[in-house]
């Protein structure tokens, strides 16, 4: 059975977007190095926009990503994540709270 999807999810050595300069001072993306990309269903748990800080505003937001089994390797056990919705665009980078393995269904669920 294969899972509906509604975004991308990239994991590996660097998923960071870190901004560095060419050699003529010009800004560019970070080389990312190992990143793995992997079709996933994003669900938002919570995502409000209520957050104030002295210069402006945040969004407090927690996901859980589903995705298959087969999508990714055996040792499967991602630190950080960043993940990008078809619709509403990068959500973000975020820290794994926590991973479950449904042999079942052949599914994991990650929540953020």
């Amino acid at each position: 059975m294969k899972l509906f999807t509604n975004g991308i999810m990239n994991y590996g050595r660097s998923t960071d977007r870190e901004i560095s300069f060419d050699a003529d001072g010009n800004p560019m993306r970070k080389e990312e190095g190992n990143l793995r990309k992997v079709r996933v269903f994003i669900d938002a748990l919570s995502e409000d926009k209520k957050g104030r800080y002295d210069d402006g505003r945040y969004t407090n937001a927690s996901y859980e990503v589903s995705l298959d089994y087969d999508d990714v390797p055996a040792k499967f056990k991602p630190t950080d994540i960043s993940i990008i919705h078809d619709r509403k665009g990068d959500l973000g980078s975020f820290t794994v709270q926590r991973i479950e393995f449904y042999d079942l269904t052949r599914t994991i669920v990650i929540w953020i």
